[in-house]
């Protein structure tokens, strides 16, 4: 979350190397990444939340970007923006963070914002863990010989 450029999705890539489908691929990801971000953001910062302020004006912006280290970073030009997805050279990070610029976000719902976004990461890695198929524990079967 950013004062003034809303909330910003980073997908970070090491790379020594990278084609047009692995591109596609990361973007792919980032923009499902912006898209959830943007979904919690508005289903968070509601009326209801003490957030009347957001209700009345637009809503929280979500911009995505894949920060890309390694190698890779001369493949990929810092700044390409490919379907809205801007790529950022790990080295200038902090200055493109630094020069966001849009409609200022107000702490407490930024404070808000980020306290919820706990709770969900805390609940879907928790339902994750339901999902995930456990091996069995082979560690007291018998062993052949």
């Amino acid at each position: 979350m950013t004062r003034s450029g809303g909330v910003v999705v980073l997908d970070s890539k090491w790379r020594s190397s990278v084609d047009v489908n692995a591109v596609a691929e990361m973007t792919a990801s980032a923009k499902k990444a912006a898209v959830r971000a943007q979904a919690l953001a508005r289903s968070m910062l509601t009326a209801e939340c003490g957030a009347k302020h957001r209700a009345r004006q637009q809503p929280v912006r979500v911009q995505a970007a894949v920060v890309l280290w390694g190698a890779v970073r001369g493949t990929v030009p810092d700044g390409k923006v490919i379907d809205g997805v801007r790529f950022v050279d790990d080295r200038k990070l902090i200055d493109w963070l630094l020069q966001l610029d849009g409609p200022p976000v107000p702490h407490e719902a930024a404070k808000h914002l980020l306290e919820q976004l706990k709770v969900y990461r805390e609940t879907a890695f928790k339902a994750a863990e339901g999902r995930t198929p456990q091996r069995p524990d082979r560690s007291s079967a018998p062993r052949r010989t």
